[in-house]
């Protein structure tokens, strides 16, 4: 991955917050035993400004920076209001052969298939009553699971959607995770913590918090990362249907064309008790 970039475009269309640490990235073992939780663009400034919407573009609806081509330093902006984008299914099929959108499970079947890579770090994780499940009360706190999918998908022109039926309790240090990882230090990520839902991404093992706004769950039914004209955006939607776009990032950080797909959830060492657990429905499938 080179070094230098070309300048990115961030956008964020959601109340959000740049150069901010959260809890949860002290303890997030995918990085290591405990993280810098860096927070914010290395070597970059923030600001904070209201918004205004616009449907003509799904890239509007906030104000825009533009960063320093010097790695992964930057400038961000966050304010409020957002632009409502998608249609039936959320968006246009045009993914590529090997689209991230071409993976699905609706989680039926009680077994986690062989098309995933089943790491568990303690937590309890299986399919139960149609959804994938990771039980934190079973397992001791400082706990983490993740499922991965074996193969890398291209998410150029695609996304990645899923359901999300149930958190954690916000009792602190504990996440539930939509990731996209071009490696264990790079990914793409819509987290859910202590009642808050950031819109983020790491590059090279730093975390850069593009966005973040109350978790609130019928408003935040489904977590979706797509690309689209070389940017990429970080969505929810209440329906599955027609989404809010809350964070942009132009250019991607890193290339998204063979990535892999993680539903994650784990709790901080100083959570007791670990309480609740991470629920996931539809991956990748039309709303019911």
């Amino acid at each position: 991955m080179p070094s230098a970039r070309t300048p990115l475009l961030l956008t964020a269309v959601a109340a959000g917050v740049l150069g901010c640490s959260h809890g949860w990235d002290d303890f997030d073992p995918r990085l290591g035993a405990e993280t810098s939780g860096s927070g914010g663009a290395a070597g970059g400034t923030s600001t904070s400004a209201a918004s205004s919407t616009s449907a003509a573009s799904s890239a509007s609806g906030g104000s825009t920076a533009t960063a320093s081509s010097s790695g992964s330093g930057g400038v961000g902006t966050g304010g409020s209001g957002g632009v409502v984008i998608g249609g039936a299914g959320g968006m246009p099929e045009t993914c590529p052969p090997n689209g991230t959108n071409g993976f699905k499970d609706d989680f039926n079947d009680g077994t986690i298939g062989p098309a995933w890579d089943t790491t568990l770090y303690g937590v309890t994780v299986a399919e139960v009553g149609g959804e994938l499940v990771f039980d934190m009360n079973l397992d001791p706190a400082g706990t983490f699971g993740k499922v991965q999918t074996m193969a890398s998908y291209d998410l150029t022109a695609c996304r990645a959607v899923v359901r999300v039926t149930g958190v954690p309790d916000p009792l602190g240090y504990a996440a539930l995770v939509l990731y996209l990882a071009s490696d264990n230090t790079s990914y793409l990520e819509i987290i859910e913590s202590d009642a808050e839902l950031t819109f983020k991404y790491w590059l090279t093992g730093n975390s850069h918090v593009l966005a973040t706004i109350p978790y609130d769950a019928a408003l935040h039914a489904w977590w979706r990362l797509r690309e689209s004209g070389g940017a990429v955006y970080w969505e929810t939607s209440a329906d599955g249907k027609v989404f809010t776009s809350h964070a942009t990032l132009m250019p991607p950080p890193f290339p998204v064309t063979e990535l892999q797909l993680s539903l994650t959830t784990g709790a901080g060492a100083s959570m007791t008790p670990p309480a609740g657990g991470g629920h996931f429905d539809d991956l990748n499938l039309p709303p019911p």
